[in-house]
């Protein structure tokens, strides 16, 4: 239909693509493409910019280029320029909604995207070009994983994308598969449009209506071509997982263990669990982790889970990662620190796990050392756990090297310390271009590794309190708590917070706004609007859409105002009731005449204030400002004038310097005094920012 192949001519997929795609945009028709990486996605939505001639996606740009500054923003601008986008995993969810959203207004027409477009989001394509492979790891091991070609159901739920929104229309969407010759077309239409349905109907029919069960000698005589199977590497776990879920006695066990596995002669079911080593004894080995379970006293003697067990199961967590988080909480004197708790994690079994996707750009080999991004990073932690003064620590000590010996680890290892690195700088300071560029991993990568980190911080938080870290109670009734215990429940506390910290990326003080779990509200827009002073849910109430359009985008600034409209609260003022939004600031009662804040500022001190007798460090620049406004109480002073006495040698100096000194020093004052809401409202009285005016 498109273009027509020559029975003695063959076309490179290059030119099945240019011609295909160029037709569709004539015609004006939106058009998927699938691949199985995120790299080819970027590598054939940058070739088609290149080759094709496409309209520009105009508001596209426009709002795009107001979103936060990362690498695929930028590749995305370049595209765009020809209507071009891709969709994977490397984007932030910001990205990917506006991709989405200039799609459904039709300024969009290409898109090339992963799996994360196949299944669950119904968007106006008219055309899909499925890819003739996929990318698969089992059960999560990526060091296993390998291309192979798709189902049935994988073509189904890809093609399903086409057409989607003419569901009662006339028009309807195209499924297709690129063949660069005759004989190419031969083989789809045999694998994906012959020999596949005929299978797949076979498999039907051996799934019998009752109980779901593998039926094969009553359905059909022929052996099935497929039947899934799901490696575990981990029988231990399995085993607890089967007694959590009620498989509780040696019979029931074995009954289960028949009805799943390939390896016990009788398998009925059509889902089956492959265990490995496949050559030895599968019963013995059985055994063997029943053992186990009984030593680490996660079952009892009759095959009941313990608190413990169920604790395992319900986290998700392997038994080794459980009982390495046990072990060194149970050990553990003194504070904990965060790179401390995020080099335990990432040294865990489960952390070494985790994903971290390869170098994704601008990574150049040393031809001469292959191994030096292990000691970059090597360095890093040791300079990292420098800079703490933790070398004492124990989870350190076979990555320092004990007695100064020399030390070689694993690759496995090696990895474990880059995630530990970059995951500490995520919950930093620096930006998320900074960190891409650093690591040479695109934004959605990291926050990925954060949110799967964010779980295992969660899961060691549950293992603290099977410790008795929470501290609920005190060891007796009535008594204080022992330095020992208030040290368990700080450190109980501070993996509570890191947990919620490494899933959003932000400094402590960014957890207000973090959980607020506005769609899009990243670590960056975050830390806009805490320089500006908007620190948690009531600062935004009061805010229009225009003023916090200022600092955000547009898009997001709506997004915001549609979840926290302006709320109206009455105020007395003599005598009359006035209305008046709610304000970020404190207004003290005017019939209250008593002092209740004492800032006291030394000008040959200017490293220091004391805030109500308390000393306070501060930066100079931080002084400066603060005395300055102290030599103008009861006045506003203009941005304007406080960027020409404390930055007039800085011609691009703007307000939110003076909004971002201002919060620092309020927070600064608050880690001495207490974070308390009566403490709160002193601090904010020191400065009041008036909108659009000054300070």
């Amino acid at each position: 239909e498109f273009f027509k192949v020559q029975e003695n001519q063959d076309y490179s997929y290059e030119d099945c693509l240019k011609n295909t795609i160029s037709y569709f945009v004539q015609k004006n028709e939106p058009t998927l493409l699938f691949f199985p990486t995120r790299k080819e996605t970027r590598k054939w939505a940058a070739w088609l910019a290149k080759e094709i001639d496409a309209p520009r996606a105009e508001e596209a740009i426009t709002e795009l280029s107001r979103l936060e500054e990362t690498r695929s923003r930028d590749e995305l601008l370049y595209l765009l320029e020809k209507g071009i986008a891709y969709h994977n995993a490397d984007l932030s969810w910001e990205e990917r909604n506006l991709i989405e959203s200039y799609l459904k207004k039709g300024e969009i027409k290409i898109i090339c995207a992963t799996t994360t477009l196949s299944m669950g989001i119904n968007l106006p394509f008219k055309n899909v070009i499925l890819s003739k492979d996929r990318y698969v790891s089992d059960h999560g091991d990526d060091k296993s994983s390998y291309r192979t070609s798709l189902s049935l159901a994988d073509v189904e739920n890809m093609g399903g994308r086409a057409g989607r929104l003419d569901w009662g229309k006339e028009e309807f969407g195209r499924a297709i598969f690129l063949a660069d010759s005759l004989f190419a077309e031969t083989v789809l239409q045999n694998i994906f449009f012959k020999f596949m349905k005929e299978d797949s109907q076979r498999h039907r029919e051996m799934i019998s209506e009752e109980g779901g069960l593998y039926l094969p000698a009553l359905k059909s005589d022929r052996q099935p071509l497929y039947r899934p199977v799901k490696k575990e590497k981990d029988l231990t776990t399995f085993l607890l997982k089967a007694i959590v879920e009620g498989e509780n006695s040696q019979a029931k066990l074995k009954d289960y263990l028949t009805g799943v596995t390939t390896n016990i002669k009788g398998n009925s079911s059509y889902w089956i669990f492959d265990f490995a080593p496949k050559d030895e004894d599968l019963e013995k080995e059985i055994n063997a982790a029943l053992e186990k379970l009984l030593e680490y006293q996660l079952i009892t003697a009759g095959l009941s889970p313990t608190a413990e067990g169920i604790l395992i199961c319900a986290k998700g967590i392997d038994i080794k990662t459980y009982l390495f988080f046990r072990n060194y909480l149970e050990n553990k004197a003194g504070k904990m620190s965060h790179l401390e708790l995020i080099t335990l994690m990432a040294l865990s079994s489960e952390g070494k796990r985790t994903y971290l996707p390869f170098p994704q750009f601008n990574h150049k080999t040393n031809r001469y050392n292959f191994n030096d991004w292990k000691y970059q990073y090597y360095n890093k932690i040791r300079e990292l756990i420098a800079d703490q003064e933790e070398e004492y620590k124990e989870i350190y000590q076979d990555i320092l090297g004990r007695d100064k010996e020399k030390i070689s680890l694993a690759d496995q290892d090696y990895l474990s310390l880059k995630k530990a690195v970059l995951l500490y700088d995520w919950i930093g300071d620096k930006g998320i271009r900074e960190l891409e560029e650093g690591h040479k991993i695109y934004g959605g990568s990291i926050q990925k590794l954060g949110e799967e980190f964010s779980w295992l911080a969660d899961s060691l938080k549950v293992a603290a309190e099977s410790l008795g870290w929470k501290m609920d109670q005190p060891s007796q009734k009535n008594d204080p708590l022992s330095q020992e215990e208030k040290t368990k429940k700080d450190n109980w506390e501070k993996i509570k917070t890191l947990a919620e910290r490494l899933n959003w990326g932000v400094e402590e003080e960014g957890l207000k706004l973090a959980r607020l779990h506005i769609p899009g509200l990243s670590r960056t827009y975050i830390k806009v609007l805490l320089r500006e002073g908007y620190e948690d849910k009531k600062c935004l109430q009061q805010l229009s859409v225009e003023e916090l359009a200022k600092v955000l985008p547009q898009r997001l600034a709506g997004r915001i105002k549609k979840r926290f409209p302006a709320e109206i609260c009455k105020l007395k003022t003599d005598n009359r009731d006035l209305e008046t939004s709610i304000s970020c600031q404190h207004t003290p009662n005017a019939n209250d005449q008593r002092v209740t804040t004492i800032l006291d500022i030394d000008p040959h001190r200017p490293d220091r204030i004391i805030f109500e007798g308390k000393e306070i460090e501060v930066t100079a620049i931080e002084f400066s400002l603060i005395h300055l406004l102290a030599q103008h109480p009861e006045q506003v002073m203009s941005y304007d004038e406080l960027l020409d006495k404390l930055w007039k040698d800085e011609e691009d100096a703007i307000y939110n310097r003076v909004s971002f000194h201002i919060s620092k020093v309020r927070r600064t004052i608050l880690k001495i005094i207490g974070k308390s809401k009566i403490n709160k409202e002193k601090v904010k009285n020191i400065f009041t920012v008036v909108s659009k005016r000054g300070v």
